[in-house]
């Protein structure tokens, strides 16, 4: 896809080992590292985006996928603990096994391909994050609490 790019949000212990990556993927044209930013401008790149693209194995709590399937944006994910929860693969997101690069470039080339695919996912997206609001959570705690005093 000629007319793409990878923005890169945030940072780690892995930052300047992909950083020297694209460089010598000669990627830097293609390849942006924007660093960190504050959490309520993070919807203007959600807006400008065409997927989501998570691949880390070790976020436990995927809240940034949440804010994704939000604005509308499939996501291209790893399975791994709190992906599986926020992701329904083939419905709000594609996700690929651990350690599955094909299959996970596979599903980036998939949705970058398919406007309509891309849409009906992320609109999936939208309505599936409804499930995990505030009070949705505080109804689900509350219902659990119950469940286990009686």
């Amino acid at each position: 896809h000629p007319d793409c790019h990878l923005l890169i949000i945030g940072g780690g212990p892995g930052t300047q080992a992909l950083e020297e990556l694209n460089q010598s993927m000669n990627l830097t044209g293609r390849c942006h590292f924007l660093g960190w930013k504050p959490r309520q401008s993070l919807r203007h790149y959600f807006a400008a985006a065409r997927a989501f693209v998570f691949a880390s194995q070790t976020e436990t709590q995927g809240l940034v996928l949440l804010e994704a399937a939000a604005a509308e944006l499939p996501v291209v994910a790893v399975r791994a603990s709190g992906v599986n929860e926020a992701v329904v693969d083939g419905h709000t997101g594609l996700l690929s096994d651990p350690g599955d690069q094909n299959s996970f470039v596979l599903h980036i080339q998939k949705l970058l391909g398919d406007s309509q695919l891309k849409q009906q996912i992320g609109r999936q997206a939208r309505q599936h994050v409804q499930g995990f609001s505030s009070k949705e959570c505080v109804y689900k705690l509350l219902n659990c609490f119950k469940s286990v005093i009686r």
